[in-house]
């Protein structure tokens, strides 16, 4: 009984060093030291977790049925800041994408 559930996040896991693999581009590591190699997997450790994070969020409120994780991170890098001669920043208009997708992973509880 104890094996079943972690047999289960089996999936998961391979799914996410297929992501470090393919989409992101992490292996194989050309790094000299093995120092800069553990960086390196840590900071893409941390940047699949953040991705799961943000792939719950989308399933929550059916994001994921109108964007992909890359074309809704497409449609928010589109968003700026400007920064005006106080030091004061201002954001400039949202669409109605930007402003969607804001509002929906707004109200999700992320942790």
């Amino acid at each position: 009984m104890e094996c079943l559930p972690i047999y289960r996040e089996k999936d998961g896991i391979e799914k996410a060093f297929l992501s470090l693999k393919t989409d992101q581009d992490v292996f194989p590591l050309r790094d000299h030291k093995e120092s800069t190699g553990r960086g390196t997997l840590f900071v893409f450790f941390v940047s699949v977790i953040l991705r799961s994070a943000l792939l719950r969020a989308m399933n929550a409120t059916k994001l994921s049925k109108k964007y992909s994780i890359e074309s809704m991170l497409i449609e928010l890098e589109k968003l700026h800041m400007i920064e005006d001669q106080n030091g004061n920043l201002r954001e400039l208009e949202r669409t109605k994408k930007q402003k969607d997708i804001l509002e929906a992973l707004s109200s999700v509880s992320w942790w």
